[in-house]
């Protein structure tokens, strides 16, 4: 491709980048759901920007872009979303690790090695949480922004390994890569869903070792797979890396394989349960003033499903209802008329809900207490609040918890 196409194609896929944000615009401003559209924003801004930072460059150097863009497309792509083939994981950082040893060999500094990662990893995540985006386009765009600045941070230490301790490296990079997502499940921006061993989550039945190791087992199984990958193709003679490759992948997933096939659940009692979608639109409609006929949809469902015969327990989604006192939820006039409804067709209703917790006079208060004023005009300190609620429907004793770890940002 020529540089002058090159530069072209570059102009127009972010035209179209500045098209797509348009429609997304006009959409919102109609109430309307993206879609897709983030998806097809992000792959058309980052085409364009790669294509005008190469037009000019050398091929060594477009080939090295190349090699990032596979593997931020064999991770994408290997993640649940849009394809169900997470065998890609299996082999998404072989051209990376290619690239790793072109860059050593000529000495590139860390600045070249940051941009080819995050060239990698900004693709991985474009493709795997786009989705993000149609919750609110700056969170979006946050989340893929810094979640692949921070899968960098492994990349840049595997990258100082290897100048000062070579054959520790791939190691020195397992280990980084697993305490960042480790840590990624322990602290306040908490962004854990990338995790590599969530790649097989569509296909339980592979996975079934994983209560062995938890799920950082599968990342560093994911992880043993690409090293041995790289080794084959760095030395296609060698027998021993193939052998091992065929074992670390095959063994797992047969020993698997049996687990579930084999497994016999131990013989116990059994609880009938209604789980209810009203499939409110997120957006627009579930935070409208709409109540009456939402909660008329949840009678109807829950009514229509114990029609046949009652259940033990019926549960709602997250923040069913808004705006219920932790102390006394069933003043909440929704749950009261549910309560109501539901009396002799299920003996617990579940359902989550955000609302608040008033601090009788003199209890000790929490960190996140803000304070509000009756309509008397005395004030009154309380904690917002997301939770679980469940109600025996037969004595009207409830029960909340808490959610503990809350969205980023």
């Amino acid at each position: 491709m020529s540089h002058r196409l090159r530069r072209i194609i570059g102009f127009c896929l972010l035209v179209v980048s500045v098209l797509i944000a348009g429609s997304m615009y006009l959409r919102f401003t109609e109430e309307k759901l993206w879609g897709f559209a983030p998806l097809f924003l992000y792959l058309a801004a980052y085409g364009g920007l790669l294509l005008l930072r190469t037009f000019r460059r050398d091929g060594s150097y477009r080939a090295n872009n190349l090699l990032s863009t596979m593997s931020g497309l064999l991770l994408g792509l290997g993640f649940p979303g849009l394809l169900p083939f997470p065998f890609l994981l299996l082999v998404g950082f072989v051209p990376l690790l290619i690239l790793h040893q072109r860059l050593k060999e000529k000495k590139a500094g860390y600045g070249e090695v940051f941009r080819h990662g995050f060239s990698a990893f900004v693709l991985y995540n474009i493709l795997a949480t786009y989705w993000v985006t149609n919750t609110a386009f700056a969170a979006g765009l946050v989340a893929v922004v810094a979640n692949s600045c921070l899968m960098c941070l492994p990349w840049l230490f595997f990258h100082w390994t290897s100048m000062r301790s070579p054959k520790v490296a791939i190691l020195a990079l397992v280990a980084g890569w697993i305490a960042f997502e480790h840590g990624h499940y322990n602290w306040e921006l908490n962004w854990p869903w990338l995790t590599l061993g969530n790649g097989f989550a569509q296909f339980p039945s592979l996975i079934q070792w994983y209560e062995l190791t938890g799920v950082l087992g599968g990342s560093a199984w994911i992880w043993a797979s690409n090293y041995l990958a790289f080794k084959t193709y760095s030395a296609p003679a060698l027998r021993r890396p193939k052998i091992w490759l065929a074992l670390v992948v095959l063994l797992p997933l047969l020993g698997s394989l049996v687990r579930y096939f084999t497994y016999n659940a131990p013989p116990s009692d059994t609880i009938k349960v209604a789980s209810i979608q009203p499939n409110f639109e997120p957006h627009f409609e579930k935070f409208a003033n709409n109540q009456g006929a939402q909660i008329d949809t949840f009678k109807r469902l829950s009514l229509a499903a114990t029609n046949a015969a009652p259940v033990d327990y019926i549960v709602y989604p997250e923040t069913s209802f808004s705006r219920i006192e932790e102390n006394n939820p069933l003043n909440n006039p929704p749950m009261g008329i549910l309560t109501e409804e539901l009396a002799g067709r299920t003996k617990y209703l579940v359902t989550g809900f955000d609302g608040y917790y008033i601090f009788p006079e003199g209890a000790s208060l929490s960190k996140a207490v803000r304070y509000v004023q009756r309509r008397d005009g005395s004030p009154v300190a309380l904690e917002a609040l997301n939770a679980v609620l469940q109600v025996d429907l037969l004595t009207e004793q409830t029960q909340t918890y808490r959610k503990g770890v809350f969205v980023p940002g």
